[in-house]
Order: structure tokens, then sequence, then C-alpha cells
């Protein structure tokens, strides 16, 4: 018979089932990209003005010719700034905030850092994610990524102003291309 089969076959047919569901599951879950702010450090077009003096050319930049450099004189990048509504007039449920990090040593701690006020410039939330647990990663370039779900605790209302930016206050240089914040 054709559909007779041994037990190790039953099972790799079992494996493969589920490999196959699980492959299809993923494909339909991908979120739609509502609105992204990017931030190469190369076009010289930021989220603030003038021109922040802790971008600089290196040669070794991850893309293009120019990094933030965040060490004790500047702690910060550039702050991308906006009121919800102004971002998008669809209801944004999550951001995710990412970018390339080489950090001097062990001592240099990137923050992805998200600020949350609400429409009287309250402050209401302050989140940030860094690079907790990696030790190995130094010198070379890193990608950090952090998703913050707005939908907890009222973050989407449209009147809320978001500050976003990132902060490095331990000292040792670190150096960031390609910063991105996506809204979904």
């Amino acid at each position: 018979m054709i559909w007779e089969c041994s037990f190790l076959s039953r099972n790799k047919m079992k494996y493969f089932v589920a490999l196959l569901c699980s492959f299809l599951l993923s494909c339909s879950v991908k979120k739609e990209e509502l609105v992204a702010y990017r931030m190469d450090m190369d076009n010289h077009i930021f989220w603030e003005d003038p021109t922040p003096r802790n971008i600089i050319s290196d040669p070794a930049a991850y893309s293009g010719r120019f990094v933030c450099r965040l060490d004790s004189l500047f702690q910060y990048s550039p702050t991308f700034q906006a009121r919800l509504s102004s971002i998008s007039k669809r209801t944004v449920s999550s951001v995710i905030l990412s970018g390339w990090f080489k950090r001097e040593n062990n001592f240099a701690q990137p923050q992805l850092v998200i600020e949350i006020k609400n429409g009287d410039g309250v402050t209401m939330e302050w989140l940030m994610k860094g690079f907790e647990g990696r030790t190995s990663d130094t010198m070379r370039w890193t990608y950090l990524e952090s998703e913050i779900d707005l939908i907890e605790k009222s973050r989407n209302r449209p009147d809320n102003i978001y500050r976003i930016y990132v902060m490095n206050t331990k000292g040792a240089f670190t150096l960031l291309d390609d910063f991105q914040i996506v809204f979904y």
C-alpha cells in the first residue's frame, strides 16, 4: 500500500507537518509598518537643531561615513520628539527602537530610551533597554533592538508625547549608527 509507512517515517512526517504549520503561521503574523523614522548619521538630517557635535566622521562606520559618538562629554544621541497624533492617524500598538552599536569596552552601557509624556507634558513612563548580559561583543558592531507595547498603560493615547534617544552615561565610548524607530 502507498500509505503504509514505518514508525520512523511517521515521526518524520509529524515533524515535517509541525514545521510546515509553524512556518505558515509565522508568515501570517507580520505586522504592518505604519511609519518609520531612520537616522543613518550620514544625511545630516537630525531630529533636532543644530546638528549635534557628537556626529563624527569615522572610516569604520557601520554604514556610510558618519556615526554618533556617545561618551562622558556627549552622553545622548539626537532626540526624536513627537506627539502620537502627528506620527499616525491610525491606532499604534507598538514601537521598535533599534540601532547598530560599537562599544569601547564592557563599561560602555548604551541604552535605548523612550520617555512617554501625557498631553500636559508630564512624564508617565521612562523605559530603557540596554546591553545587559552581553559582554563579548566589544569593538564589534552589534545590533540592539527593543519592542515596546504601546497599548499597555494607555501609552498610545493620541495626545501622548514620545521622546526617544540613546544614552550612554558610563564614560567609555559607544558608537551608534543606523538608529531607527518604527511604529506599528
